[in-house]
């Protein structure tokens, strides 16, 4: 397991990576910090006043953040930060969140500074026409912690993790209707930690970060089957995916042993 020099914090998440320009992106929620960064290549720092749930890249030189007071686009090329949504609700702000095969955004919410149980939602936001819909559909309420979102590989649907249930959820939705069509719970966390962000690689295994349990578990997208588990020396694991056969994870600081947040890389 390798240390990534020059990224660490409190709550590192979010890790995300373009193929179209090669570019690796994380965030520090409670810094409100973005990260961003060729491989190999030095690593840009933006400082926000808000806390920033998660950032995707939707062009070259542009990324959506959901973030503590609304959705900004982030312009790094120009430094220009635009907000184009407003947090739908006071007392939460943003989580996890991803773009849809046809470029919109789904993200859910938490309470904020408190932890609401039931009380935070998973939203779909249009991104094409943001005149039009200035109000987004609500997929999912009664969530605590919405964390992580990956798509199936078919766009049938795709898997949720509200944190506080210990489960990962597989919701089989209608993109373009924005409806829920069956949904059911897939993998059980109950004896083991807290699933955190997830990524489903182009082989059908979906990755689970698992908070307090120290390590990424992989399990099959089609029968949810536990396949194997990379252990990390840290206990809070908030986000992983993978890249070229390269497994990256972020931590968080961990109160117990002092240790700051992480980027972190190994070869499966």
């Amino acid at each position: 397991m390798e240390i990534i020099n020059g990224i660490s914090g409190i709550l590192l998440e979010s890790l995300r990576y373009s193929k179209e320009c090669g570019l690796f992106s994380l965030v520090d929620i409670e810094e409100g910090k973005l990260f961003f960064f060729h491989e190999e290549s030095k690593i840009s720092v933006r400082q926000f006043d808000f806390k920033i749930g998660c950032a995707n890249l939707v062009a070259d030189d542009c990324f959506i953040l959901g973030t503590s007071k609304g959705i900004y686009y982030y312009y790094y090329h120009s430094d220009i930060l635009t907000r184009v949504y407003l947090l739908p609700e006071t007392g939460f702000r943003f989580n996890d969140g991803i773009i849809d095969p046809w470029g919109d955004l789904i993200i859910g919410s938490m309470g904020y500074p408190n932890i609401i149980d039931q009380g935070a939602k998973l939203y779909h936001y249009n991104l094409k026409n943001i005149k039009q819909f200035s109000k987004p559909t609500i997929i999912l309420d009664n969530v605590s912690i919405s964390n992580g979102i990956a798509i199936s590989s078919d766009n049938s649907g795709f898997f949720f993790v509200d944190t506080s249930t210990k489960k990962l959820k597989h919701i089989k939705y209608d993109f373009n209707e924005r409806r829920i069509l069956s949904q059911s719970d897939f993998i059980s966390f109950h004896e083991r930690a807290y699933p955190d962000g997830i990524y489903l690689d182009s082989f059908g295994r979906l990755w689970v970060a698992e908070w307090g349990g120290g390590c990424v578990s992989c399990w099959s997208e089609r029968s949810g089957e536990f396949l194997c588990e990379f252990r990390v020396g840290d206990s809070l694991v908030t986000s992983c995916l993978i890249v070229n056969d390269v497994l990256y994870i972020t931590t968080a600081f961990d109160k117990s042993t002092n240790s700051k947040g992480k980027l972190l890389k190994l070869t499966i």
